[in-house]
């Protein structure tokens, strides 16, 4: 995975842009180039948590998969911490994952996964209901472009080896810049052989 200085990011409005079971999802850009949007996936916050290893696991497969892929969400960052809190909540200390006191020390886990921004298709309230948020897929054509790109990103999925295991609308984005949909969320996929 290619390496962004963070220092250039910033998070747009602070708002998450998706809540997913085991994280937020947040809008961020490069304040050098506001043009460029990124979604920034932060894991470890109310208690919301996947091991570090997971995430490093997860995270690879889906770089790897999307250099091979242009219907696959790309991977840009990883960033794994440590945050340490005082007793007022004011931070201390962050303690990247690959110094060597990171395993002994006490905070909060961080990892944050920025990666390519893409739309959401649907968009799903508390209650459950689920819109359609491209009118685009009310049509055979479209419908039938959403199938081929995203059943050619499980092609390249399943060619190398591995399972998504999360197929779901959630799961898959239009990307506007290249007018293509794409799949994301690789955090329950596996390796077959």
């Amino acid at each position: 995975t290619a390496t962004t200085e963070i220092s250039t990011l910033s998070l747009h409005d602070a708002l998450p842009i998706y809540n997913h079971t085991f994280s937020y999802v947040y809008e961020m850009y490069d304040y050098k180039n506001s043009d460029k949007h990124y979604a920034a996936k932060v894991i470890g916050v109310e208690g919301k948590d996947l091991s570090e290893e997971k995430i490093l696991e997860a995270m690879k497969m889906q770089s790897f998969l999307s250099d091979q892929s242009k219907n696959i969400i790309r991977v840009i960052a990883i960033w794994i911490a440590k945050v340490i809190l005082d007793e007022h909540g004011d931070v201390l200390d962050i303690i990247r994952y690959d110094q060597m006191e990171y395993e002994s020390a006490e905070g909060i886990a961080i990892k944050i996964i920025l990666m390519e921004r893409s739309e959401s298709i649907i968009s799903k309230d508390k209650y459950g209901n689920v819109k359609l948020l491209r009118d685009e897929l009310k049509t055979q054509e479209e419908i039938l472009k959403f199938a081929k790109e995203i059943g050619e990103a499980l092609l390249v999925i399943h060619n190398n080896g591995y399972l998504h295991r999360d197929i779901k609308l959630e799961n898959i984005f239009w990307d506007e810049e290249s007018r293509q949909y794409k799949l994301g969320d690789f955090g329950i996929a596996k390796y077959i052989g």
